[in-house]
């Protein structure tokens, strides 16, 4: 089992920031290019393995120039795995494997079926109007037939017209020889972890300053944070297992000034009330205010004082961030009221990590009232 762990780096300044963006805009654009190529039915045997088609990308110069190679082979590698993804989602929405199921009752048409599904070799194939062979399945050529002309329709209707797109240049992935990580000193003498990433110009890198200190290897991938100018460091962990928890089954009671109340009526995320409750004063207060002043430049359009109140006064830009910093608090406070209920008295970052948890700390069950079925005035 794996966790994506965020860590954030410090603010950077606008030459470091510029010239990331820069980095990362080049990306998106190989990539944009890439995604696009990859629409053509025709080229989804090259989705089995994303060397294909980078060897194949290659040999028709859609590689820009004057940038590292290997970062555009993860530009690659990206835009493979964002079509696999799209292409595996719309198979899971419309239920194909079960409709497939469904269909054909011989155990070597079923086999023949999904045998297809599992190769996107043989699914450009079908969608090309063609018949895929497939060595390790034995069926005459007629029920071969019959389910390629079944297995096109069911997959034409689940993907539509849709295709993902590029739009926004945001984030890159890169591998371990695209950056290095370093330490060094700061004038207080504390320890700062650098991560070095691949600039745009050549035997340059560029050093992001991380806020604490954290193991970074293997694949990660860098994603701008425009609002407060920095960077997060998205790095993948090995995470162990845990054995079957033993404890004794608890029923929650969803809350609003707390997240919960769980069976034995001791309350869990007291602070969500709080943060809910100034949420609301703060934007019923600001709220009367715009509309005061929406109200007075509407009266006085065309003024100057009114003017300069819709420029400075009636934006969404602070507004919008206040409410998603307040989401995130609120996720935050959520998130954390139910991991202490599902890990129990194990959840306590006791010395560090070094008291283990046990099975029996961890509630066996959680039971909750399902409310989705009432509507209406309760």
């Amino acid at each position: 089992m794996k966790r994506t762990v965020r860590l954030a780096t410090l603010s950077l300044n606008k030459g470091k920031y510029d010239e990331l963006y820069s980095v990362i805009k080049r990306y998106t654009d190989a990539k944009r290019v890439f995604v696009a190529h990859l629409r053509q039915t025709s080229l989804w045997r090259l989705l089995d393995r994303s060397k294909s088609f980078r060897d194949y990308a290659k040999a028709r110069g859609l590689y820009p120039e004057g940038i590292n190679v290997h970062l555009i082979d993860q530009a690659a590698f990206d835009a493979v795995d964002t079509c696999i993804r799209h292409i595996e989602s719309c198979f899971a929405r419309a239920d194909i494997k079960a409709k497939t199921w469904r269909r054909f009752t011989d155990e070597n048409e079923r086999h023949y079926a999904y045998a297809c599904l599992a190769r996107y070799s043989a699914i450009g194939q079908i969608m090309g109007g063609g018949i895929p062979e497939i060595p390790t399945v034995a069926i005459p050529p007629d029920a071969r037939e019959k389910i390629a002309a079944y297995l096109h329709r069911v997959i034409r209707d689940a993907l539509g017209s849709s295709w993902p797109t590029v739009v926004k240049a945001r984030s890159m992935s890169l591998d371990s020889t695209l950056y290095s990580v370093v330490d060094n000193e700061t004038r207080t003498g504390k320890t700062r972890r650098y991560v070095q990433v691949v600039g745009s110009t050549h035997h340059k890198r560029i050093s992001l300053p991380l806020s604490g200190i954290s193991r970074v290897s293997g694949n990660i991938r860098v994603v701008l944070d425009e609002e407060h100018r920095r960077a997060f460091i998205h790095v993948i962990y090995d995470v162990e297992p845990l054995a079957a928890a033993t404890g004794p089954a608890v029923a929650l009671d969803w809350g609003i000034t707390e997240v919960c109340t769980d069976s034995s009526g001791v309350p869990h995320g007291d602070e969500y009330g709080r943060a809910l409750t100034s949420m609301t004063e703060r934007r019923n207060k600001t709220g009367k205010a715009r509309n005061r002043l929406h109200a007075l430049s509407k009266r006085d359009a065309g003024a100057r004082r009114t003017k300069h109140i819709a420029r400075n006064n009636l934006g969404t830009k602070k507004q919008q961030a206040r409410l998603r910093r307040t989401k995130a608090q609120l996720q935050t406070i959520s998130g954390a009221t139910i991991k202490e209920v599902v890990y129990g008295e194990g959840n306590r970052t006791r010395a560090k990590k070094r008291v283990p948890q046990l099975p029996s700390q961890r509630p066996r069950e959680i039971i909750i009232e399902d409310l989705s079925h009432l509507q209406g005035k309760v």
